[in-house]
């Protein structure tokens, strides 16, 4: 989780949740947790795939409505949700 001020300056960047190769537990109780203590008014969520593929599973539209849902409620505005992966080009 990236957290930002209200110009949008990175003020932290939080390891949330590690996972296995298939799958990571996150819940927005823990991924908030850190922008709530510190005053932040945005995040960017950002995790990887480690299969190369980076569009978005079901499971990764689901969890950033989620996300969304409960920075509405906290007052904390999601900018995105971001994908990264690294794949190596076989010739």
């Amino acid at each position: 989780m990236i957290g930002l001020n209200a110009k949008n300056v990175i003020q932290y960047i939080d390891l949330v949740s590690l996972g296995t190769v298939s799958m990571s537990i996150c819940h927005p109780r823990e991924s908030f947790r850190l922008a709530i203590l510190k005053g932040i008014s945005r995040v960017v969520m950002v995790h990887n795939h480690p299969s190369g593929n980076c569009e978005f599973s079901p499971e990764d539209t689901t969890l950033t409505k989620r996300f969304y849902d409960a920075g509405e409620l906290l007052g904390i505005k999601v900018l995105d949700h971001i994908i990264i992966s690294t794949t190596k080009r076989i010739k």
